[in-house]
């Protein structure tokens, strides 16, 4: 009895284990500390939820809320950001740095979806602007 406890046990660790290290996005803290940039996906969803489209088991042609398609697909984006700092031979500190950055960096357009205030997506979850990009320096004096 004693053994199938301790392998209860074990197997009850496990699986908290398990569930906690599953909600941690290693995929974005690797990216962001390797400074390469990060990938944002945002996942498919409803239009409306009051509305029934043919892909519900419930669909009739025939009802008030019914709309031909009630699915908006998931977007992925991938932006990606780097600097270098330039110092002096023997400085401690940093007096110059160049940093760029690339959002959307495939120029994909946004899915239509609601919640737009006029726009034919909703800017919230989506990309509105599509690819833009940034170039700078700081110096410090």
């Amino acid at each position: 009895m004693e053994a199938w406890n301790n392998a209860m046990t074990g197997i009850l660790v496990a699986a908290v284990v398990g569930y906690l290290l599953g909600s941690i996005p290693f995929g974005l803290i690797v990216t962001r500390l390797a400074g390469l940039g990060d990938v944002r996906q945002i996942g498919s969803g409803s239009y409306n939820a009051t509305y029934i489209g043919p892909d519900s088991s419930s669909y009739d042609p025939s009802l008030a809320r019914r709309i031909n398609d009630n699915t908006v697909p998931s977007a992925t984006y991938v932006n990606l950001s780097a600097s270098y700092q330039l110092r002096e031979p023997g400085a401690t500190t940093t007096s110059v740095e160049v940093f760029g950055s690339i959002n959307n960096l495939f120029d994909r357009d946004p899915p239509p979806a609601p919640g737009g205030n006029g726009y034919p997506t909703n800017p919230v979850y989506f990309d509105t602007y599509g690819a833009a990009w940034k170039l700078g320096v700081r110096a410090r004096f």
